[in-house]
């Protein structure tokens, strides 16, 4: 939303405050003041978006916003504004309930069509199908207990196996005299002169072994910031636990072929040759790679409502791993306060969508050549 339209409906929010307070006289001024500070930093958020890409023009947002205000109005348990030197943080304290319809009004305010048309002015080509349509596309969904409404299809998507992906991408590497080194680990970091000198790698038997390179590319997911700190770098990276599940197929039976997001579950169906793999979930629980069950079990539960045909779901695999997510979702690419120190990392539920092209942006700026992508790289004083 462009700062004009916040503006334009903060009468609204003014409005149902004010008009759903159960008890005006429990509320004191400086509860007023929380408020009005919140609306101002919120116009200054829209004025730094609308500064750096443009106004987003959708009467679908604009109703979303008010309708959230009144929402807010009317369940918001606790409203705070914290001060610190260069930043206010607001935030909110909701039930799980109060969540979910948060949650539930924002899919319900933006309509398929609506939310294929913006994508496609940011350059994604993307289709709205009617039910019959999606079904053609995708036949295996015509056995699905759950009525369907239609989906946003997307021509030129694409899924695969990662795994083979990156195992070909090293023989090719290897080949052209890349060195890999496995079964070490990188313990940390040396910087003298404001140069990072070395990479100390720890082997299996426990030894020490210092690396010295010209140029230090951490591109270590989840772990990377482990590394970092111990030349001083930090980045705000955090391990978002992940799940998958991966269904064994027989031959004929009647599975997705095509690429599906079930926005509802927040779960991903692809399908790898002879293989069906779902993955899903966030769960915030630090470095702990340990499979939660319950999590996969919820899964699978929601695979054969989908597709209650499926014959191998009591066999399903499970797995776990972690996701180096950044609070903005936006990967960490560029180079760091030290000048023979580049980062490539963060890149949260996407890395591998966003591996090729990272990859050839952080060559060509160790290289000191500029990327071809329009992104903010990370620069000097980061």
């Amino acid at each position: 939303l462009c700062s004009s339209h916040i503006a334009a409906e903060n009468s609204h929010i003014h409005a149902a405050m004010e008009a759903r307070r159960p008890d005006s006289a429990a509320h004191t001024a400086d509860d007023h003041l929380d408020h009005e500070h919140a609306i101002a930093r919120l116009e200054d958020a829209a004025r730094e978006v609308e500064a750096s890409h443009g106004a987003l023009r959708a009467d679908a947002l604009l109703a979303l916003y008010r309708r959230l205000a009144l929402f807010v109005a009317e369940n918001l348990v606790h409203m705070q504004v914290e001060e610190t030197e260069n930043n206010a943080v607001l935030w909110a304290e909701y039930s799980d309930a109060e969540i979910d319809a948060v949650h539930d009004a924002i899919l319900a305010s933006l309509a398929p069509e609506k939310k294929a048309a913006f994508m496609r002015s940011l350059g994604c080509e993307r289709e709205a199908k009617s039910a019959a349509e999606t079904l053609a596309l995708e036949p295996a969904l015509a056995g699905a207990p759950v009525r369907i409404a239609g989906a946003i299809y997307t021509p030129t998507d694409e899924s695969g196996d990662a795994r083979k992906f990156t195992q070909a991408l090293a023989r090719l590497a290897a080949g052209r005299g890349v060195q890999f080194r496995f079964g070490v680990t990188v313990r940390r970091l040396e910087a003298a002169g404001g140069r990072v000198t070395a990479a100390v790698l720890a082997r299996a038997g426990g030894t020490e072994e210092r690396v010295s390179a010209d140029a230090y590319v951490v591109a270590l997911g989840s772990y990377s910031p482990l590394v970092l700190r111990t030349v001083g770098v930090r980045v705000p990276i955090y391990p978002l636990k992940g799940y998958s599940i991966t269904v064994p197929l027989t031959a004929g039976e009647v599975a997705p072929r095509v690429s599906l997001t079930d926005e509802a579950a927040k779960l991903v169906f692809s399908r790898l040759g002879e293989r069906l793999r779902v993955a899903g979930t966030a769960e915030l629980a630090g470095y702990d790679t340990a499979v939660n069950r319950v999590r996969c079990e919820a899964i699978v539960r929601r695979t054969r409502e989908l597709f209650p045909g499926l014959r191998g779901t009591d066999r399903a695999e499970f797995w776990a791993g972690l996701r180096p997510a950044t609070p903005s979702n936006v990967p960490l690419v560029g180079r760091s306060r030290y000048p023979n120190l580049f980062l490539d990392t963060g890149h949260g539920t996407l890395g591998w969508t966003l591996a090729a092209g990272s990859g050839r942006a952080i060559a060509d700026i160790v290289s000191g050549r500029r990327p071809e992508a329009d992104f903010a790289f990370l620069g000097a004083g980061r």
